[in-house]
C-alpha cells in the first residue's frame, strides 16, 4: 500500500467506539443501480444522505467496536476499493458534525472535527448576516392540514393540461412582445418605484412557491414541519423545509416536488403577462410587471437553474440519478487533481457509476462560471444604487468564490500530511501550472473587436424625392442611365392643380377686362381691382410652380436606380416621397450606431473595419466620420430591438428611435453595395487588433466602472 493510505491522525481516532444515535431512522433508494441510505432524524425532521462506502460504515457503528476495527473488517470485505485512514477520518468527521454519531471524545479526537458548540455559534452567526439569515417561524402542520384538499386537483392530469394551455400561448405572445418586454425592462429596472412593488410583491409570490413545494410533498405523504424566512440579495423570503420528499421512492415524486415552486411561479409569469399585455398603463400593469419579472426572471436565473442550489438543481440530481451533485462533483475535480497533478492515487474517489463521470466533470465548471455570471450581474444592478454597496457585495464575493477557496488550496499544499512525502512535487506542479495560465493570459495575443449593427444608405444629395403630390404617368428616363443635374426623370399629374390652374387663369383673365374699363369710368374701383389682380396673378405663379414640380428631376450626376420601376407608371406620390437614388461617385455608405461604453475603443484602437450583409462574405469599410458626442437616437428604426436590431428603444417611442441608452453614430464608405441593399441592417466588426486576454478585460472593467459608477456618491 502507498504511504498515503495512511494517515499521521490515525491514532487520535483508531480507539473511539462510537455508534448512530437512537432517534435515527435508515431508508434505502437506489441510483443507477447503486445503493444509497438517507439517516432522518426524527427529532429535528433533518435527512442526511450516504452513499454505499459511508452507509457500510455508519451500519457497523454499534459504540463497541473500535474505529481501527471496523477499517480492518472493510480492509478484508473491500480489498483494492477499501477507504484509505484519510477517507475514514473525513467520513467520521461529517457523521459527527452532522450530528449522527455519539461517542466519547479524546483531545486528539475533538481537534480533528467540527464540534457541535462550533456549529452553533456559526448559526448564531447568520443571524447577523445578512447573506446567511435563515430563521425557522413556525410549524406549518395546520395551516398544510386546512389547504391539502386543494392537492387532489393541483396535481391532476386536468390541472397540468389546464397550466400548459396557459402557459404555451403566453409564452408565444411573449415571444412575438420581446422586444417591448426587454424595452420596458430596460426603462422601469433602475426606478425607485420598481423596487419599492418588488420589495412588497417579492415576499408573497415566494410564500406562493413555497407552499407549492409543500403541498408537493403532503400529496405523496410526506411531512413538512418548518416553515421560515431567509435573506436574498437583502430581500425577505420565505422558505419551507421540504426534505422530506428526499425519502420518497418514486423518482418523478420527488421531481415534481422540486418542480412545484417553478410550476406555481411560471403560471403567475403567464398571467400577469396576460395582465400586462391588455391593461393600460398606471398601478395595475406596473404590478403585473414587477410579477411578470419576479416570477420569469428570478426562476430562470436562480429558481429552475440547475447550476444553483435551489429548485432546478434538484429537479436535474434527481432526473440524472446523481445524489449530491454539486458536492461529489466538486470531490471528482479533486480527486482529478490529486491523481493526475499531484500523484495522490486514492481508489474510492473516484469510484463512480456508469455515466456519472460526464455529469460529475461537467457540472462543477459551468456552475463555479454561472455563479460568476451571477455576481457580475448583481454587482452591476447594486451599482446603480450605491458605489460603496455594490463594491461591498463585489468583496464579499470575491471573498467566497475565489480567496478563500485560494487559501484553501494554498493551506493544502503547504501543511496537508497527506502530501507529506510529495509536497515539493505537488508545488511545484500547481506554481507552474499557474505562471503558465498567468503567462496565456497576460502574454498571448487574442483578438479584439467590437461587434455592431449598421444600416445601409445613400447620400442624401442622392435621394430621388417626389416634389408635388400627383400619380405618375410618365418615366423619362431607363433603369440604370445616366443623368446630369435638372434632367427630367418622372413626369406626375395632378388633376387638381391643372383644374385650379385653369380656373385661376380665367379669373385674371376677367379681372383684366374689368380693370380696363374701371379705368376709364372708375379710377377707385380700378384701384381695387388691381390688388385683386396682383393677389390672382401671385397665386396663378405660385401654382405655375407647383405644376412645375410635377417634373422630377434629377439633382446630381449619376446614374438612376429607381425600384420596381416598371410598377411606378399609375402610382400616387406624396410630396417628398423617396422613388429611388441617382448614384454617383459617392458610394453607398452605412451608418452604425455604437454603445457608448465601446465608443472609446474606436479611437484608441484603430484598425481594419469589416461588415457583413445576408448571404455575403465580410467585405472592407472605411470609417468617414464619428460624430463627437453621444445621441439617444437611432439612425434608423431597423436597429431597433423590437424590429430585430440589438439596440432597446422607449417603449412609448412609436417610431422606434429614441435609446434608453447613448450611442454614437458612425458613416463608414461601403463598397460593392448595390441600392437593392439600402435600408437593410448590416452587422460590422471594428478589429482593435490583437491584445492579451488579461488587458482585454482590464478593457471591459474600465468600461464598466465608467458606465456604473461616474457620478455616483
Amino acid at each position: 500500500m502507498s504511504e498515503s493510505f495512511f494517515s499521521p491522525d490515525w491514532p487520535g481516532i483508531a480507539e473511539l467506539t462510537p455508534r448512530l444515535r437512537p432517534h435515527l431512522k435508515l431508508h434505502r433508494q437506489v441510483y443507477r443501480n447503486r445503493v444509497w441510505h438517507i439517516v432522518e432524524d426524527e427529532v429535528t425532521g433533518r435527512h442526511h444522505r450516504l452513499d454505499a462506502l459511508a452507509y457500510e460504515l455508519a451500519s457497523r457503528l454499534d459504540g463497541q467496536t473500535s474505529i481501527n476495527a471496523l477499517w480492518e473488517q472493510l480492509l478484508d470485505q473491500l480489498g483494492e476499493k477499501a477507504p484509505s485512514q484519510h477517507d475514514i477520518i473525513q467520513l467520521i468527521g461529517g457523521l459527527h458534525q452532522a450530528d449522527l454519531i455519539q461517542a466519547t471524545m479524546t483531545p486528539d479526537s475533538e481537534e480533528l472535527f467540527y464540534r457541535r458548540e462550533k456549529r452553533n455559534r456559526q448559526q448564531r452567526q447568520s443571524l447577523v448576516n445578512p447573506f446567511a439569515f435563515k430563521a425557522r417561524l413556525f410549524n406549518p402542520t395546520r395551516l398544510l392540514d386546512w389547504l391539502e384538499p386543494l392537492t387532489g386537483w393541483a396535481f391532476h392530469g386536468v390541472s397540468a393540461l389546464l397550466l400548459a394551455l396557459l402557459v404555451i400561448p403566453a409564452g408565444v405572445l411573449a415571444l412575438q412582445h420581446w422586444p417591448e418586454i426587454q424595452a420596458t425592462a430596460a426603462a422601469r429596472l433602475p426606478s425607485g418605484r420598481f423596487w419599492m412593488l418588488v420589495w412588497f410583491v417579492y415576499p408573497l409570490v415566494k410564500l406562493c412557491h413555497e407552499l407549492g413545494h409543500a403541498l408537493a410533498v403532503r400529496h405523496w405523504g410526506g411531512q413538512v414541519q418548518e416553515i421560515g424566512v431567509s435573506l436574498l440579495a437583502l430581500m425577505p423570503v420565505p422558505y419551507v423545509n421540504a426534505s422530506a420528499a428526499n425519502l420518497f421512492p418514486q423518482k418523478h415524486a420527488r421531481m415534481i416536488v422540486s418542480a412545484a415552486g417553478i410550476l406555481v411561479e411560471v403560471a403567475f409569469s403567464a398571467i400577469a403577462f396576460l395582465v400586462w399585455l391588455n391593461v393600460s398603463d398606471g398601478l395595475a400593469r406596473d404590478l403585473a410587471f414587477v410579477v411578470m419579472t419576479i416570477s420569469g426572471l428570478s426562476t430562470v436565473l436562480f429558481n429552475a437553474n440547475p447550476l444553483i442550489r435551489f429548485d432546478g438543481y434538484h429537479f436535474l440530481a434527481d432526473w440524472l440519478e446523481i445524489p449530491d451533485l454539486a458536492r461529489r462533483s466538486t470531490r471528482y475535480w479533486i480527486a482529478l487533481a490529486k491523481r493526475f497533478l499531484l500523484q495522490t492515487p486514492r481508489a474510492s474517489d473516484l469510484d463512480l457509476a456508469p455515466g456519472e463521470a460526464k455529469w460529475l466533470a461537467i457540472y462543477g465548471p459551468a456552475s463555479w462560471l454561472y455563479r460568476w455570471l451571477i455576481l457580475a450581474v448583481i454587482v452591476a444592478w447594486m451599482a446603480k444604487i450605491s458605489r460603496a454597496l455594490a463594491i461591498a457585495v463585489a468583496l464579499y464575493f470575491l471573498f467566497i468564490l475565489l480567496i478563500r477557496p485560494a487559501w484553501r488550496i494554498a493551506r493544502y499544499l503547504w501543511a496537508s500530511r497527506e502530501l507529506s512525502n510529495r509536497r515539493l512535487r505537488a508545488l511545484a506542479t500547481v506554481t507552474v501550472g499557474l505562471l503558465a495560465a498567468t503567462a496565456a493570459v497576460a502574454l498571448l495575443p487574442a483578438p479584439f473587436a467590437t461587434l455592431t449593427q449598421g444600416v445601409v444608405r445613400a447620400p442624401d444629395e442622392s435621394r430621388v424625392r417626389a416634389t408635388a403630390d400627383g400619380f405618375v404617368t410618365e418615366v423619362l428616363v431607363e433603369q440604370g442611365a445616366a443623368v446630369e443635374p435638372g434632367q427630367a426623370l418622372v413626369r406626375l399629374r395632378n388633376d387638381l392643380l391643372h383644374t385650379r390652374q385653369r380656373q385661376l387663369e380665367a379669373r385674371l383673365a376677367a379681372t383684366d377686362i374689368r380693370l380696363q374699363a374701371a379705368r376709364q369710368d372708375d379710377p377707385a374701383r380700378a384701384r381695387q381691382l388691381e390688388k385683386e389682380r396682383a393677389s390672382v396673378r401671385s397665386e396663378l405663379d405660385r401654382l405655375r410652380e407647383q405644376t412645375g414640380d410635377l417634373v422630377i428631376r434629377a439633382s446630381i450626376p449619376g446614374r438612376l436606380f429607381i425600384p420596381r420601376l416598371s410598377d411606378l407608371p399609375g402610382r400616387f406620390l406624396h410630396k417628398g416621397d423617396t422613388l429611388g437614388y441617382v448614384l454617383g461617385e459617392s458610394a453607398l455608405r452605412l451608418r452604425a450606431a455604437i454603445p457608448q461604453a465601446d465608443a472609446e475603443k474606436l479611437a484608441r484602437y484603430p484598425g481594419q473595419i469589416t461588415f457583413r450583409t445576408e448571404q455575403r462574405p465580410a467585405r472592407q469599410a472605411r470609417l468617414l466620420s464619428v460624430r463627437p458626442a453621444g445621441s439617444n437616437r437611432l439612425p434608423s428604426p431597423a436597429l431597433a430591438a423590437r424590429n430585430g436590431g440589438a439596440f432597446l428603444t422607449d417603449p412609448g417611442d412609436e417610431k422606434a428611435l429614441k435609446t434608453l441608452n447613448p450611442v454614437f453614430i458612425v458613416d463608414l464608405a461601403a463598397p460593392e453595395l448595390t441600392v437593392d441593399h439600402i435600408g437593410n441592417r448590416v452587422w460590422l466588426r471594428f478589429d482593435h487588433g490583437r491584445k492579451p486576454l488579461l488587458q482585454q478585460w482590464a478593457i471591459r472593467w474600465e468600461q464598466l466602472l465608467l458606465k456604473h459608477f461616474s457620478g455616483q456618491a
